[in-house]
C-alpha cells in the first residue's frame, strides 16, 4: 500500500498537533506539512501538491471555506477531507458542492481516521 502524502490545517494548535502526533505514527501516512491558517494551508498545498488536505474549514481568519475552494482550483489531484465538529447535514451537502471528498468529525480515533483515509475515492484531474 503506497503512503498517503498529505497537509495537515486546523488553527486548534491542539488538535493539529495531536493529530499530526498520531498521524506521524502511521507508517501509511506521509505527513509533509502543518497549517494553522487558510493561507498557510493554500500555500503548502501548492506547493507539495499532496495526496489529500485534511482541512478545518470554520478558522479563525474566516477564510476556510475560500482556501478550500483554492486548494480545489490550484490541487487538481489533492482530496480534499474535511475535519471538524460541525457537521450537520447542511454543511455536508455545501461541502460536497465544493468538492470535499470525506467530511470526519473531529472526535474520530486515528485508527479509524486512518481506514477512512484510505477507503476515499481515487483522485480526480
Amino acid at each position: 500500500m503506497e503512503a498517503i502524502r498529505l497537509i495537515l490545517a486546523d488553527d486548534h494548535l491542539d488538535v493539529l498537533n495531536s493529530l499530526s502526533a498520531r498521524l506521524n505514527r502511521e507508517p501509511e501516512i506521509t505527513l509533509l506539512g502543518k497549517a494553522t491558517n487558510s493561507a498557510q494551508a493554500v500555500a503548502l498545498s501548492i506547493k507539495h501538491q499532496p495526496d489529500m488536505v485534511i482541512i478545518d474549514p470554520v478558522m479563525r481568519d474566516g477564510k476556510g471555506i475560500y482556501a478550500l475552494q483554492q486548494i480545489k482550483k490550484q490541487c487538481p489531484g489533492s482530496l480534499i477531507v474535511v475535519l471538524t465538529a460541525i457537521a450537520d447535514t447542511a454543511m455536508k451537502v455545501e461541502l460536497n458542492k465544493l468538492g470535499v471528498a470525506l467530511v470526519v468529525n473531529k472526535g474520530t480515533e486515528t485508527s479509524e481516521l486512518v481506514k477512512t483515509l484510505f477507503a476515499r475515492p481515487s483522485r480526480t484531474t
